[in-house]
């Protein structure tokens, strides 16, 4: 949440609007996206926040470091590939980074 005031107006920023900002990949955070990242080979289902597939490593530090500089516990990353893993470990409720 971001104010402007200018206006006095409160500004409501999504959490991929704020990372697209700096992200040169794809970010996504539409519920079919996240459905499809909310699942491995296991039997286990987590909806990530958002999904994001870096462009190249300059990505992944820019958002390590927007992850960090939040301070917020419930924001975290977890990497994943092809999703073939079978016990879950590529889930996470917060930001998934697909290297594929």
């Amino acid at each position: 949440m971001f104010s402007d005031s200018f206006y006095g107006k409160v500004l409501h920023m999504t959490l991929g609007e704020d990372i697209k900002k700096f992200f040169k990949g794809e970010v996504w955070e539409d519920a079919d996206a996240r459905k499809r990242y909310s699942r491995d080979a296991s039997i286990f289902e987590l909806l990530p926040r958002l999904v994001a597939a870096p462009l190249d490593s300059g990505d992944i530090k820019s958002l390590v470091k927007y992850v960090t500089d939040q301070h917020d516990p419930s924001l975290s990353i977890t990497v994943r590939a092809a999703g073939t893993d079978m016990s879950g470990g590529p889930l996470s409720e917060s930001l998934v980074i697909d290297m594929t």
